[in-house]
Protein backbone atom coordinates (compact mmCIF):
# COMPACT_ATOMS: atom_id res chain seq x y z
CA UNK A 1 0.00 0.00 0.00
CA UNK A 2 1.50 3.85 -0.82
CA UNK A 3 1.52 5.53 1.79
CA UNK A 4 0.71 9.92 1.14
CA UNK A 5 3.30 11.31 -0.74
CA UNK A 6 4.43 8.44 -2.67
CA UNK A 7 1.19 8.36 -5.03
CA UNK A 8 1.20 7.67 -8.91
CA UNK A 9 2.33 10.99 -10.72
CA UNK A 10 0.12 12.02 -13.32
CA UNK A 11 1.92 12.12 -16.96
CA UNK A 12 1.56 15.91 -16.69
CA UNK A 13 2.93 16.17 -12.97
CA UNK A 14 6.22 13.67 -14.33
CA UNK A 15 7.09 16.07 -17.19
CA UNK A 16 6.47 18.87 -14.87
CA UNK A 17 9.00 17.27 -11.90
CA UNK A 18 12.09 19.28 -10.79
CA UNK A 19 14.79 16.30 -10.40
CA UNK A 20 17.44 16.78 -7.81
CA UNK A 21 18.96 14.00 -5.53
CA UNK A 22 17.39 12.43 -2.48
CA UNK A 23 18.73 13.71 1.06
CA UNK A 24 18.95 11.91 3.98
CA UNK A 25 14.76 13.06 4.52
CA UNK A 26 14.19 10.75 1.18
CA UNK A 27 15.87 7.90 2.33
CA UNK A 28 12.42 6.45 3.69
CA UNK A 29 10.14 7.46 0.63
CA UNK A 30 13.01 5.96 -1.86
CA UNK A 31 13.09 2.42 0.57
CA UNK A 32 9.12 2.73 0.37
CA UNK A 33 9.64 2.81 -3.76
CA UNK A 34 12.03 0.01 -3.71
CA UNK A 35 10.28 -2.36 -1.53
CA UNK A 36 6.92 -1.74 -3.73
CA UNK A 37 9.05 -2.22 -6.51
CA UNK A 38 10.28 -5.47 -5.12
CA UNK A 39 13.96 -4.05 -4.82
CA UNK A 40 16.17 -4.96 -2.77
CA UNK A 41 17.25 -2.24 0.27
CA UNK A 42 20.90 -2.52 0.66
CA UNK A 43 22.55 -0.05 0.44
CA UNK A 44 19.98 2.57 -0.03
CA UNK A 45 21.88 5.06 2.34
CA UNK A 46 24.58 4.99 1.43
CA UNK A 47 23.71 5.19 -2.45
CA UNK A 48 20.94 8.18 -1.70
CA UNK A 49 22.60 11.16 -3.84
CA UNK A 50 22.28 8.31 -6.75
CA UNK A 51 18.69 8.43 -6.93
CA UNK A 52 17.17 10.64 -9.26
CA UNK A 53 16.29 7.90 -11.90
CA UNK A 54 12.50 7.82 -12.81
CA UNK A 55 10.58 6.20 -15.63
CA UNK A 56 9.93 9.25 -17.38
CA UNK A 57 13.72 10.34 -16.96
CA UNK A 58 14.36 6.92 -18.58
CA UNK A 59 12.08 7.44 -21.12
CA UNK A 60 13.78 10.59 -22.01
CA UNK A 61 17.09 9.64 -21.90
CA UNK A 62 16.53 6.71 -24.30
CA UNK A 63 14.98 9.07 -26.97
CA UNK A 64 17.61 11.79 -26.29
CA UNK A 65 20.46 9.16 -27.30
CA UNK A 66 18.34 7.34 -30.60
CA UNK A 67 17.73 10.52 -31.83
CA UNK A 68 21.77 11.67 -31.38
CA UNK A 69 22.47 8.79 -33.41
CA UNK A 70 23.75 6.66 -30.44
CA UNK A 71 24.43 3.32 -30.85
CA UNK A 72 24.26 1.54 -27.02
CA UNK A 73 23.62 3.04 -23.87
CA UNK A 74 25.19 1.12 -20.82
CA UNK A 75 24.63 0.95 -17.23
CA UNK A 76 25.55 -0.27 -14.12
CA UNK A 77 23.20 -1.62 -11.39
CA UNK A 78 23.45 -3.20 -8.12
CA UNK A 79 19.87 -3.43 -7.44
CA UNK A 80 17.64 -2.68 -10.58
CA UNK A 81 18.54 -5.48 -13.09
CA UNK A 82 15.02 -6.62 -13.04
CA UNK A 83 13.51 -2.86 -13.72
CA UNK A 84 15.48 -1.70 -16.80
CA UNK A 85 14.60 -5.00 -19.62
CA UNK A 86 11.28 -2.97 -19.30
CA UNK A 87 13.14 -0.21 -21.00
CA UNK A 88 14.87 -2.50 -23.35
CA UNK A 89 18.52 -3.06 -22.11
CA UNK A 90 19.98 -6.41 -21.39
CA UNK A 91 22.78 -8.02 -18.94
CA UNK A 92 26.07 -8.18 -20.79
CA UNK A 93 29.62 -9.50 -19.71
CA UNK A 94 31.97 -7.11 -18.20
CA UNK A 95 34.45 -8.23 -20.88
CA UNK A 96 31.76 -7.27 -23.87
CA UNK A 97 31.71 -3.75 -22.74
CA UNK A 98 33.60 -1.02 -25.36
CA UNK A 99 36.86 0.60 -24.09
CA UNK A 100 35.38 4.11 -23.83
CA UNK A 101 32.88 3.31 -21.05
CA UNK A 102 35.08 0.77 -19.25
CA UNK A 103 37.42 4.16 -18.79
CA UNK A 104 34.19 5.89 -17.39
CA UNK A 105 34.83 6.88 -12.98
CA UNK A 106 31.71 4.98 -12.59
CA UNK A 107 32.81 1.80 -13.91
CA UNK A 108 36.10 2.31 -12.87
CA UNK A 109 35.26 2.53 -9.13
CA UNK A 110 32.38 4.60 -8.11
CA UNK A 111 29.96 1.47 -8.97
CA UNK A 112 31.35 -1.58 -7.18
CA UNK A 113 32.82 -4.53 -9.33
CA UNK A 114 29.38 -6.59 -8.34
CA UNK A 115 27.08 -4.03 -10.07
CA UNK A 116 25.50 -5.88 -12.96
CA UNK A 117 26.25 -4.01 -16.35
CA UNK A 118 23.56 -3.79 -18.92
CA UNK A 119 23.63 -2.57 -22.50
CA UNK A 120 20.30 -1.12 -24.00
CA UNK A 121 21.41 -1.05 -28.39
CA UNK A 122 19.60 1.32 -30.80
CA UNK A 123 18.99 -0.20 -34.79
CA UNK A 124 21.47 1.56 -37.21
CA UNK A 125 19.66 3.77 -39.11
CA UNK A 126 22.00 3.84 -42.41
CA UNK A 127 21.58 0.36 -42.19
CA UNK A 128 19.33 -1.36 -45.25
CA UNK A 129 16.71 -3.59 -44.58
CA UNK A 130 17.61 -7.32 -45.58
Amino acid sequence: MLRPGLLPMTTEQMDNATLRTASLNDEAAVAALLTTAGLPLEGVHEALPCFVVGRALVTRTIAEAEGRGIKALYLLTTTAEHYFPTFGFTVVSRDSVPDDVKETPEYRGMCPSSATVMVRQFADPSASPD
